[in-house]
This record gives structure tokens, sequence and C-alpha cells, in this order.
């Protein structure tokens, strides 16, 4: 084949057009056969490095976050989040057969970030009314948690 497209390894057949009258250099006069290659493209690897955040009762998202690219690579999962947990963002290239990522390899990419739990110790908690006298209703104590997260 004597064109090619998409990354692979092709190979190309040479006949002399006279065989009867003409040889190759080595003195033979069968066809002679070639190989040629078109590589895979490489793309930029996104940022994967694992990184921790601490609650602060607000939406987080991890550091250098990076954009899918755009025809390039696909980005799904948790890249926004309030709570305390463990949440992967992933990236696949669209098209393993002609791309690979910077380096080799076309396998999905994994980044893990993590929310851990807000310290709160040295809180203090204060109830302004510890003692109540029974009078029939309800009544509900009003604790005071005071410590800034």
């Amino acid at each position: 084949q004597s064109t090619g497209t998409n990354a692979g390894t092709y190979s190309i057949t040479f006949a002399l057009l006279y065989p009867a009258s003409t040889q190759w250099s080595d003195g033979t006069t069968t066809q002679k056969s070639a190989t040629w290659t078109i590589a895979k493209a490489s793309v930029t690897k996104p940022n994967i490095t694992a990184e921790h955040k601490t609650f602060n009762n607000a939406n987080q998202s991890p550091s250098n976050l990076t954009d899918a690219q755009s025809g390039l690579t696909t980005r799904s999962g948790t890249t926004s989040a309030k709570d305390k947990g463990t949440y992967y963002i992933y990236y696949e290239l669209v098209d393993t057969a002609n791309y690979q990522w910077a380096g080799g390899g076309n396998s999905k990419l994994t980044r893990t970030w993590y929310i851990d739990a807000a310290d709160i110790s040295g809180a203090t908690v204060t109830l302004p009314q510890s003692t109540f006298t029974y009078d029939g209703q309800e009544h509900k104590p009003d604790p005071t948690v005071t410590r800034a997260l």
C-alpha cells in the first residue's frame, strides 16, 4: 500500500516492469517489499496527582483541574464536591488507534482527590440552659459550638 492515514505499519510491494530484461541490484527479478510506519500522535497527559482538601462546608474542586482536550480526550467523574469523601476524575483518549499519552500508553487515567473531615478538636460546647423544671412543655437546650471550620 503506497498511502496510509491511520497509525500503523504498512507495506508496499515493488515489481520490475520488465523482469525478462532487468534485474534488481542483488541480481534477482522477484518482487521486493518494504514497510513503513505512521506513529501514533502524542497527547499531553492531564494532571493526575492525588490531592487532599479539608471540609469547609462549601463546594470544592481539585487544584490544577485539567480540562478535556477538544476532540482528543474526554473527562468524566466528580470535579466538584462539598462533603467528606473520596472522589475520582477519569481521562480517556477518544481515538486509541491513532493517539497515545505522551510517554506512551493509551489506558484510562484516574485522578483521585479527597475531602477530609475538618478537625474540630478544641471546640467548646456551651449550653445556655442545662436544667429545666417540668412544666409539661417541650424544652430544648440550644447548644452552641465554638470553633471555626
